[in-house]
């Protein structure tokens, strides 16, 4: 039987390729579909790749992952050109999306400073700045901490994918020695 090795909070990238413009028939297209049918079976779809402290839904599938796959691996992925943070940006209000987006405005406000040149610039800024910050929610998981308190092998990583160029970005990883760390986005340089 195949073991899981890892899972993947983000879109699924082989499903969502040809949206954002990709030839499914292209080499980028078909290593990808390959990498992720092969090595990621468990994935999770968030709206910004949010992981959220109170959705159950995060909560469960890391549980499960953790405790009963035994996963060594968390990949948390953002990538450019990410509708979430386009409209994180926008004064709209979004309904039932604002549970999300709010967080990522909070983020937003929090890293103002951090935030220069246009637009574009900004949404890829903040993108890096929310999927480091959900590799640091998902590292407070309670199956993710009682893991690592029990010694067992586990990684989250943080990366984000170009959709121009194929390009995955490696923003960091945390582990057991981190298991403690405050908010601390700087972790992840």
């Amino acid at each position: 039987s195949n073991k899981i090795l890892i899972i993947f909070l983000g879109i699924c990238i082989y499903r969502n390729l040809n949206i954002y413009g990709l030839d499914a028939q292209t080499q980028e297209f078909q290593l990808i579909k390959l990498w992720v049918k092969t090595w990621i079976s468990f994935c999770t779809q968030k709206i910004a790749n949010i992981a959220s402290p109170s959705d159950i839904n995060v909560l469960a599938v890391i549980q499960y992952a953790v405790e009963h796959l035994r996963v060594e691996d968390i990949i948390v992925s953002g990538h450019y050109k990410c509708g979430g943070i386009k409209a994180a940006f926008k004064q709209n209000d979004f309904g039932p999306l604002e549970s999300w987006l709010s967080q990522i405005r909070e983020l937003r406000c929090k890293f103002r400073d951090s935030l220069l040149g246009n637009q574009e610039q900004k949404e890829h800024t903040l993108i890096e700045l929310n999927v480091k910050q959900q590799v640091i929610n998902v590292s407070r998981n309670p199956a993710v901490q009682q893991a690592w308190s029990h010694g067992q092998k586990l990684h989250i990583h943080g990366v984000v994918y170009n959709i121009a160029d194929g390009i995955l970005k490696d923003l960091g990883r945390l582990h057991q020695k981190y298991s403690t760390c405050q908010n601390n986005i700087e972790l992840l340089k």
